[in-house]
């Protein structure tokens, strides 16, 4: 009997070792995954961030002027903007007295290459009013008005 209690107390003995490994190998798992998150973490904010001054640095380039209007009769028909800026830009929205009016982009090609200028079609039955303020958007977001 007391050789079966022996036995018995090695094989115990011998599993609270196994259960030792066990709890020491999830606890560095647990490590490693959360390093692995601290990682991936910067990383992207770094990333995010690089982005963000990129997009930062195209935009100070940008630099647009309206120029010249086309009327048909009384309405306005077509607006004339020039890049004066170093890079090309893309024409996405045009305002009349702060009013969103449209986004060119969606039914003409709005890109203007650098030191060209290009004629924006606008929507058919835009009344001409002399003192209105035509403001003109580029997808970065860089404006220019006129009245």
């Amino acid at each position: 009997m007391t050789e079966e209690k022996s036995l018995k107390l090695e094989i115990l003995h011998d599993r609270r070792g196994i259960s030792k490994v066990y709890t020491s190998l999830a606890f560095l798992l647990l490590v490693f995954s959360i390093l692995t998150l601290l990682f991936l973490t910067f990383f992207n904010y770094n990333f995010a961030v690089q982005e963000q001054m990129r997009i930062e640095h195209e935009r100070s380039q940008e630099k647009i002027v309206l120029t010249g209007l086309n009327l048909n009769e009384t309405n306005l028909s077509e607006i004339c903007i020039k890049n004066t800026g170093t890079i090309e830009i893309k024409i996405r929205a045009i305002y009349v007295d702060n009013s969103f009016l449209c986004d060119p982009s969606t039914y003409n090609d709005t890109n203007i290459a650098p030191n060209n200028s290009s004629w924006i079609a606008l929507p058919i039955g835009v009344a001409f009013d002399p003192s209105a303020k035509i403001t003109a958007t580029t997808e970065r977001g860089v404006k220019t008005a006129e009245y």
